[in-house]
C-alpha cells in the first residue's frame, strides 16, 4: 500500500468560525441550565457583535473583540488542562496564526505576526502539513462515512535555538472538535472495507488513493483548531540514537557519527560536549577491532597498538562490570576520568 505524496504547501478551503464552540455552549445550556450560566453569559454579550457569529475572513475582528474573544477561548481549556499544559492555543482551522495562545507560547514560540513555530525547517513543516491532512480526512471520513478513526493527531518537529545552536524536538498535537466540514460535491462510494473503524489517524497516510478518491479543495472547513505543543526531545533522541546505532557502519561513518553527536548535545541541551563511541568486541577474552573501528572513540582513537587496545578495552569492561562508579585510565597521556 503507497503513502501519500507530499506536495507542499497544501491547501485547504478554511475559515475562522466560532460557530461550532457556540453550538457546544448551547448544548450545555440545553441540558444543563444552571450550570451553562457562564456560557449563557458570553452567549448574551457576543449577541451585541454579530459579526464573531458568522465565518470571520477579516482577522483584524480578533483584535477589535480580544477581550471577549480571550474569555471564550478560556472555556476551551479546563482547569486541569491549564494546571498541567504550557504550551498550548487556538487557531484557524489549519493555519499557524494563533487566536488565542497561552503565556509560554506567547513567550518561546510566536513570531510579530502571532505565528507559531515559525523557525521550523522543511522537514518540520512537511510533517505538520501531513498531519494537518490527517485532521481534514479524520473530520470527512466521519461526518460523510461514519468511520471513527481512533488516535491522536499529532507530529513531532524540530525547533532550533539559534543562540545555542541545537534543536530541540517538539510535538504537536491537534484537536479538531470544533471543526465543521461542508461539501456540495457528490462524494464516491469507497471501496468495500477500504477503510475500517479501527483504523487509526496515523494509517491515513496509507491510503494513497484518498486526495483522488476525495480531493480536499471539495471540502470547506469552519471552526478552529486546538493545538497542544509539548517538549518530545528526549523520546526523539533516543529514536534516532537507535536508529543511527542499528547500522551497518554506525562505528566508521563520518557523517552518522556527526549526527549521534548532535542528537546527543540536543538531549543534553550541552552545544559545546564532544561525543565519542567505542565497540567493545570480546571473541575467546580477546577484544578486537581494526583502527578503523575506534576512529570516533574518545577513548582508543589515539592508542595506536592492538594489544594496548585491546588491554584497555577489558580493564574498562571488568571496571563496569564490578559496578564502579568511575574509572581512572591508566594509559600515559590519555588522562581520562570515566564514571
Amino acid at each position: 500500500m503507497d503513502n501519500f505524496k507530499y506536495s507542499a504547501p497544501l491547501v485547504f478551503r478554511s475559515r475562522l468560525s466560532f460557530q461550532p464552540l457556540i453550538r457546544a455552549w448551547q448544548e450545555i445550556i440545553e441540558n444543563n441550565p444552571e450550570g451553562g450560566k457562564t456560557y449563557s453569559r458570553l452567549l448574551e454579550e457576543l449577541s451585541q457583535h454579530s459579526e464573531l457569529l458568522e465565518p470571520i475572513d477579516d482577522l483584524q475582528l480578533l483584535k477589535k473583540h480580544k477581550q471577549i474573544i480571550e474569555q471564550m477561548m478560556t472555556t476551551v481549556f479546563p482547569i486541569s488542562i491549564l494546571n498541567q499544559e504550557k504550551l498550548f492555543g487556538i487557531t484557524e482551522p489549519f493555519g499557524t496564526r494563533a487566536v488565542f495562545a497561552s503565556a509560554d507560547l506567547k513567550k518561546n514560540l510566536q513570531d510579530k505576526k502571532e505565528n507559531y513555530l515559525h523557525g521550523t525547517d522543511e522537514q518540520a513543516k512537511e510533517n505538520i502539513e501531513l498531519a494537518k491532512m490527517h485532521m481534514a480526512y479524520k473530520l470527512i471520513l466521519e461526518k460523510f462515512y461514519g468511520i471513527k478513526l481512533t488516535g491522536s493527531i499529532t507530529c513531532v518537529c524540530t525547533n532550533p535555538d539559534t543562540e545555542k545552536n541545537i534543536s530541540n524536538y517538539l510535538e504537536l498535537e491537534f484537536d479538531s472538535q470544533f471543526i465543521d466540514v461542508y461539501t456540495d460535491a457528490k462524494l464516491p462510494l469507497l471501496p468495500e472495507n477500504y477503510i475500517t473503524e479501527y483504523c487509526r489517524v496515523s494509517d491515513i497516510s496509507h491510503y494513497a488513493e484518498l486526495p483522488q478518491l476525495l480531493p480536499l479543495d471539495e471540502f470547506i472547513f469552519n471552526g478552529i483548531a486546538i493545538v497542544y505543543i509539548r517538549d518530545a526531545t528526549e523520546k526523539a533522541v533516543i529514536h534516532h540514537v537507535k536508529k543511527i546505532l542499528q547500522s551497518d557502519n554506525a562505528f566508521v561513518d563520518t557523517k552518522l557519527f556527526t549526527d549521534l553527536q548532535q542528537q546527543i548535545r540536543y538531549l543534553l541541551n550541552m552545544p559545546e560536549i564532544q561525543t565519542g563511541i567505542t565497540p567493545f568486541v570480546n571473541i575467546n577474552n580477546y577484544f578486537a577491532g581494526s583502527k578503523l573501528n575506534f576512529s570516533n572513540s574518545i577513548l582508543l582513537k589515539d592508542v595506536h597498538e592492538a594489544a594496548k587496545r585491546a588491554a584497555l578495552c577489558k580493564y574498562v569492561t571488568e571496571a563496569f562490570t564490578n559496578d564502579s562508579c568511575q574509572i581512572q585510565i591508566p594509559q600515559p597521556g590519555l588522562n581520562l576520568l570515566l564514571s
